[in-house]
């Protein structure tokens, strides 16, 4: 893995700190609660989690190594360590991703987001909220998966209003973009999320579930913060102000160029249609919710449904399944070395002093430092079960804390941090200097929002304590 003839003088001190910060954990004396094993644990974990940040080697090559350390040194059995390719999520999230590819590639995702805009758009200003109604259409639709055709048509648009180059107006709507395609996976049903903040819950022996429309039900201010940060955006900006080229007659000839909904759009909205229902009657059949993705989304491959094509398929992104069950092992052997009850004497002095809404503000704040360093999923699978851990020991509601974490989630400041930034930034519409500007002005008022309506509506509304 490590070439040294072609290590540069940042790289070759990248790894240093690698080893170094890893080493120096084995070097921490052990008690009772700091067991050899929990030491030897983040060791491991602390390794190949500079591994994931530093990109010292492809995703799948370190996701995959974390199981294999885990193994080989000895901390779990192999049947522990795997354990989470046994989970639910996993293949609901293979599901859900084929879905995804469907509606994109029959398009009626595009056929969606276009009709938005030529029903609500026309101005500059129209034309942002148009767009932020169809990213947060296209996102419930495809359940959190929709931000390649969002951050497309977002381009899209920025070529039809004549901007080429990065500048304020493209920055805006790039800014839109994310917000759309990322920032309401915080109120919408996104079935991965909800089963790896589940599965924290379950992994410390709670038994509080989570629902469709749980994540609404906290987390609906957050619709709140996204349209007061494109208010502020178009008042700083003055982008009434703003000139665009063509800019409605061309979104009326794209639609226009779609022609008459296909057969594979019928297809998908009935297989949609079925998954919703699914969902809204879970209450009567008492399936758990991810079941419906094991199987209706692979109806579109058989005759008389087809609207699937071996892409569908062949685009589910092996490295993500691989990154994301790695993620879910950390806790399934941190679990099983003994973290649960290092955490509770280390935790319990610190927590003991503080009440929910302290917990709840630094949950937020720890879940977007973690941004900078980890994936959402990574985030919700490694953060959930010491959370759901805290908010017993305080006689809290856990799902306070995962709808928190949420939030914390959806704070950033640069495009690396989120997967849906990185594809907008790519296009080349969005300067960094401008995006690190939009994203902390957005974590801001975020926060703001959270702090002075979420927490108080969680009181006033009796979600705090089970």
């Amino acid at each position: 893995m490590i070439d040294l003839e072609t290590l540069d003088k940042n790289s070759l001190w990248k790894w240093a700190l690698t080893f170094a910060f890893s080493l120096s954990i084995m070097l921490i004396p052990t008690n009772e609660v700091f067991t050899p094993s929990l030491r030897l644990f983040f060791a491991v974990t602390s390794f190949v989690i500079f591994l994931f940040i530093f990109e010292f080697a492809p995703l799948l090559v370190s996701a995959a190594l974390l199981p294999a350390l885990y193994i080989f040194s000895g901390l779990a059995p192999i049947d522990v360590v795997l354990s989470p390719w046994l989970k639910p999520v996993v293949y609901m999230a293979i599901g859900a991703f084929i879905f995804a590819n469907v509606l994109d590639e029959c398009g009626l995702l595009r056929r969606i987001c276009l009709w938005c805009i030529v029903k609500c758009g026309g101005t500059y200003n129209k034309t942002l909220y148009a767009f932020y109604l169809a990213g947060v259409i296209l996102s419930i639709i495809t359940f959190g998966r929709g931000y390649i055709i969002i951050a497309t048509m977002a381009y899209g648009i920025c070529k039809a209003f004549g901007y080429d180059k990065p500048c304020k107006e493209s920055a805006i709507i790039m800014s839109v973009a994310c917000i759309g395609a990322f920032g309401c996976t915080a109120f919408i049903y996104s079935p991965v999320t909800i089963s790896l903040l589940q599965s924290g819950i379950e992994a410390v022996g709670l038994t509080v579930t989570m629902n469709w429309y749980t994540a609404f039900v906290y987390n609906w201010p957050h619709i709140i913060s996204a349209l007061l940060f494109i208010w502020v955006m178009t008042k700083i900006f003055k982008t009434k102000n703003f000139i665009v080229a063509n800019g409605q007659e061309y979104f009326k000839e794209e639609l226009n160029a779609l022609g008459k909904i296909s057969k594979e759009e019928v297809h998908s909205l009935i297989i949609l249609a079925v998954i919703v229902g699914y969902i809204l009657t879970q209450s009567l059949h008492g399936w758990p919710l991810e079941y419906i993705f094991f199987l209706a989304p692979y109806l579109l491959f058989f005759p008389g449904l087809r609207a699937a094509t071996v892409q569908s398929a062949n685009k589910v992104s092996l490295n993500v399944l691989i990154f994301m069950t790695s993620c879910m092992g950390i806790g399934t052997v941190g679990v099983s070395v003994g973290f649960r009850d290092f955490f509770m004497a280390t935790a319990m002095p610190i927590v003991s002093s503080l009440g929910a809404v302290p917990v709840c503000i630094l949950t937020v704040i720890i879940a977007a430092a973690s941004n900078l360093v980890l994936s959402a999923s990574a985030i919700y699978a490694t953060l959930s079960a010491p959370l759901a851990q805290i908010a017993d020991m305080l006689g809290m509601n856990p799902v306070t804390l995962m709808m928190a974490t949420i939030v914390g989630s959806d704070c950033y400041f640069f495009p690396h941090e989120v997967t849906t930034f990185v594809v907008v930034f790519s296009f080349g519409l969005i300067t960094m200097k401008d995006f690190i500007k939009l994203a902390s002005l957005k974590t801001l008022l975020t926060f703001a929002i959270f702090c002075l309506i979420e927490i108080p509506y969680w009181y006033l509304a009796g979600l705090f304590y089970v």
